[in-house]
């Protein structure tokens, strides 16, 4: 069972790598000399499905990707699916029955993630 209120992570799927590091940068750069960062592994992506809100029987999802870290323009896009022809919406590998969705929130069940 998946759910969000509007601006809400519906769903989210990564891959690729984090890792945190510590590198040295000198006693007079740090209190103990040393600096942590975080890595991220050139195929990391972050996909996110956001439940924007509902409007009559069209409710609209916002998805956003994240390549190594950053968003990037080309990756946003805004869905919008109307609710009286099908309660089964279908985007990239993902399948959802939507249960509910009002202006305080959405529920569905993921059927498939071919």
């Amino acid at each position: 069972m998946l759910g969000a209120p509007p601006g809400g992570v519906l769903l989210s799927v990564r891959g690729g790598t984090i890792e945190k590091v510590r590198r040295w940068v000198g006693i007079l750069n740090s209190p103990d000399g040393w600096q942590e960062d975080t890595r991220v592994s050139p195929d990391y992506v972050n996909k996110e499905l956001i439940y924007s809100g509902v409007s009559g029987t069209t409710i609209e999802i916002s998805y956003r990707e994240y390549c190594a870290g950053m968003a990037a323009p080309a990756f946003f896009q805004s869905l919008k699916y109307d609710l009286k022809d099908s309660k089964v919406i279908t985007f990239q590998n993902f399948r959802f029955d939507v249960l509910g969705a009002t202006n305080s929130g959405m529920t569905a069940r993921l059927l498939s993630d071919r």
